[in-house]
């Protein structure tokens, strides 16, 4: 009974994985912004993209009209600026800034988002891995 509850819960936490080919992913709000900061805050927004087997690729933002081809070679890691108009400010209205990462193989995708007195970084899960048990 043991070896099958071993045998159980490692095949299904190998189907977890942080690696695939189609992303989406949002810079949100770390703390409230001063909107009359003078002068305002800069937030640096970045995209790191790795590959063990090599990848060619897109970043898009359609709400913004940001786009980005890239390479990578290899065991490789990339990084991507983001416009810093990619940033979700607030909580009350929609925003169109979702990013959407793809590649023709397998590739680990990392957010960064920095600025003074802040910053957060975090690992991107790819579709494919989407579940909805919480």
């Amino acid at each position: 009974m043991l070896v099958f509850i071993s045998l159980t819960s490692q095949s299904l936490f190998s189907q977890q994985t942080n690696v695939g080919t189609d992303f989406w992913l949002v810079f949100n709000e770390t703390y409230p912004e001063d909107l009359n900061a003078n002068p305002p805050q800069s937030v640096e927004l970045q995209i790191f993209i790795s590959s063990q087997s090599g990848a060619s690729g897109l970043v898009k933002i359609e709400g913004i009209a940001f786009c980005e081809e890239f390479d990578i070679l290899p065991g490789d890691l990339i990084a991507v600026t983001v416009p810093d108009n990619a940033f979700i400010v607030g909580s009350s209205n929609v925003q169109d800034v979702g990013v959407h990462v793809s590649a023709d193989n397998p590739i680990s995708v990392y957010g960064l988002n920095q600025r003074a007195f802040s910053s957060d970084a975090f690992l991107a899960i790819p579709v494919s891995a989407w579940t909805s048990d919480y």
